[in-house]
């Protein structure tokens, strides 16, 4: 240990300057362990052992305070870890080693990409570190404890070096993990965890079978994981590397397929050194969860080296010194990690081309069917997308879909919308042929774009007539749904036409001419309507004021324009009380109020004539025995088909129509067949 003072007062004079400029993230937080095991490996391989002979332990240490107890005495909160003890049987801490321990940026390393500086990534997360080694001077065995901390390096004596070695070989003890560090979520809580992440920053170690036994001891949870045994459940499927070369620069990549159990998604890792340094979601698998080849599902998991890497990578192992994206100044020669992303992605997708064939099929179809059934609005922007735009996952839900399609619609819509900007702001010397053609293919967009607004609005109609009939049936306990659901349907109640906008109703259940209104009101009392002057309190379901401008344009008198009003009765379906059989009498009745207290426009003009303006009612309502009575007794005609009644009742000079539930869906199927047949949308019935 001579010479040990002048070494600490070299290394603590650098220390604090390399210490505050180094970067440890907590995302990082187990990076010093990783370094550890690396810096044993290297160990091994410079020892008189086999590779194969040699061992690495890894003890993890936990905080003393007590977990909290259940009933069953289980823990219900796992102990933090604070620590880490490793040890291994490789050459030891010899002079040559401790030497370059004790120099900042040592290149005792170098043809292993080591940077000297992993060290100063135990004192980022640790207060504490303490080595135990025994190693050979000549065929005598020496021993060297010493511990390293923000004061420097100090030597412990023989007798309280702590687990003091026997043989040879080496023990770090990573001490008290600092607060920033402590809990962190890239440590975890459980061995398995610290398992499976040193396995994905040294798996290239194992892929060459040149890495000792490791093994993971947790005193804690009573477990001992073996990473080589974990490793063989990894590989299921490893292929040879295949090269693939960036403006002259030569990359490997190697493509693994792991059981699904293991990782939870699919990465590709890029390495520098034969570690880990980024790992990032391959953009040909998009969000997707597991592939399947026929043996089983599994995720994809690829490594790419290259000398590029090594000699880019951060001190730090944290990421690479790339840019993201080349400056168009020398996108020719500069190698961006864009570029490195881009072909390590195509090489995945030859690899595994036959998976995501069989997935795209499968897709397709979900897809295709998807349209033809639930929405074919998007049936014209197929011809402009591939399936693997849509990044589904397998076997994706119909949610998956139509959230997917309708974001690539959104996609397409705002590039017809960009492409419409450049379309009509032509620059003076284009060529009128190429003009043309930009506006052909422009129209053909646009048309594609409101076949699609046109498509999603009729399968709006499909699918409110499919709710209308299953309002309208038994339910499974006899009884039918309230008169309430179907009038939510038609038209939300307690709102007016202030409230409602021109699509949020559904008054073409009705009539088609309904939608087209000066003022609609659904449930509101007669006093409450602005454009009557009735202080009644009653409610009609549905009350219209419709006003025909056209006589303005013939004149120049002046005069108000003509008007007429709507109003509907809802029933309970197979309602057989007396309310069904007074239905008519109760719609006169509210008739005659409008008509008394006046008519006047909803901006407060009065309407000429009020007390005999047209007027057109229905009652929607099953034909009961009673029902059928009241309509003969006030000469409404049977209609042809014998499911509704309608006449002009001269009495209250009012167009009647009594229509059935039935009558209802039939008369509204037939109106939108031909669209329905038109986008292929299965029947109705």
């Amino acid at each position: 240990m001579s010479g040990m003072g002048m070494a600490m007062a070299d290394l603590k004079t650098n220390l604090e300057g390399r210490l505050r400029n180094t970067t440890l993230p907590k995302s990082h937080a187990l990076m010093p362990l990783f370094e550890a095991v690396v810096n044993s490996i290297h160990a091994i391989e410079e020892s008189e052992n086999d590779i194969q002979n040699g061992i690495i332990q890894i003890q993890i240490l936990r905080s003393s305070q007590q977990c909290m107890k259940g009933e069953d005495d289980t823990d219900l909160i796992e102990r933090d870890i604070t620590g880490f003890v490793v040890s291994d049987n490789g050459v030891g801490f010899n002079s040559k080693n401790f030497e370059s321990f004790q120099t900042l940026d040592s290149l005792h390393k170098q043809d292993k990409g080591g940077h000297g500086i992993g060290r100063l990534l135990w004192l980022k997360a640790f207060r504490t570190i303490r080595i135990c080694s025994m190693f050979k001077i000549e065929n005598r065995s020496s021993e060297r404890n010493f511990q390293f901390d923000l004061n420097g390096i100090s030597e412990i004596s023989k007798d309280s070096a702590p687990e003091r070695r026997q043989t040879i070989g080496t023990c770090v003890e990573l001490l008290d993990f600092e607060k920033k560090y402590l809990g962190s979520r890239d440590i975890g809580k459980k061995s398995s965890t610290i398992a499976q992440r040193l396995l994905e920053h040294c798996i290239w170690y194992f892929i060459q079978e040149r890495v000792p036994t490791i093994e993971i001891i947790d005193v804690d949870e009573g477990s001992k994981i073996s990473v080589n045994e974990l490793f063989e459940e990894y590989k299921r499927d490893v292929s040879d590397p295949v090269s693939f070369t960036i403006k002259g620069s030569v990359f490997q990549i190697t493509h693994m397929k792991v059981p699904k159990k293991l990782p939870d998604s699919h990465y590709i890792a890029y390495f520098a050194s034969e570690r880990m340094v980024v790992k990032r979601p391959p953009e040909v698998l998009g969000k997707s969860e597991s592939l399947d080849d026929g043996n089983g599902e599994f995720f994809y998991v690829g490594v790419v080296t290259s000398k590029f890497l090594n000699d880019s990578v951060r001190p730090e192992r944290i990421g690479f010194d790339i840019a993201e994206e080349s400056e168009p100044l020398w996108a020719e020669s500069e190698i961006s990690f864009d570029n490195i992303t881009s072909a390590a992605n195509e090489e995945v997708k030859k690899y595994l081309q036959e998976p995501l064939s069989r997935r795209s099929e499968i897709t397709e179809k979900m897809v295709n069917a998807f349209i033809d059934k639930k929405a074919p609005r998007y049936r014209p922007i197929l011809s402009r997308m591939e399936v693997e735009d849509l990044q589904l996952p397998p076997n994706p839900s119909d949610g998956n879909i139509e959230i997917a399609l309708h974001r690539k619609f959104a996609e397409l819509e705002e590039e017809t919308l960009r492409e419409g900007q450049d379309l009509f702001s032509p620059k003076c010397l284009e060529d009128p042929e190429i003009y043309r053609k930009k506006i052909e293919r422009y129209l053909q967009n646009v048309s594609d774009l409101k076949k699609s607004d046109l498509a999603g609005y009729v399968s709006h109609r499909r699918v409110i007539i499919d709710l209308l009939q299953k309002s309208i049936e038994r339910r499974n306990d006899g009884s039918y749904h309230f008169e309430s659901t179907l009038h939510q349907l038609i038209m939300p109640m307690r709102k007016d036409s202030s409230e409602v906008g021109h699509l949020d109703g559904n008054l073409w259940l009705i009539d088609e001419k309904m939608a087209f209104h000066h003022y609609f009101a659904s449930d509101k009392t007669l006093k409450s309507i602005p454009v009557t002057g009735a202080e009644d309190t009653k409610e009609p379901d549905m009350f219209s004021l419709n006003i025909c401008d056209n006589p303005i344009l013939f004149n120049d008198s002046g005069r108000l324009p003509l008007a007429s009003i709507c109003l509907v009765e809802l029933k309970r379906p197979m309602s057989t009380g007396s309310d069904a059989g007074n239905a008519l009498g109760q719609i006169f009745k509210y008739l005659d109020k409008i008509r008394t207290g006046g008519i006047q426009t909803k901006d407060g003009r009065p309407i000429p004539d009020s007390k005999s303006v047209p007027a057109f009612c229905y009652i929607i309502c099953d034909l009961t025995e009673s029902v059928r009575n009241s309509c003969r007794d006030n000469s409404l005609r049977p209609t042809s088909d014998n499911m509704g009644f309608f006449g002009y009742h001269s009495g209250h000079e009012s167009y009647v129509e009594v229509i059935s539930y039935d009558m209802l869906v039939n008369n509204v199927i037939q109106r939108n067949q031909a669209f329905f047949d038109a986008l292929g949308l299965p029947s109705s019935r």
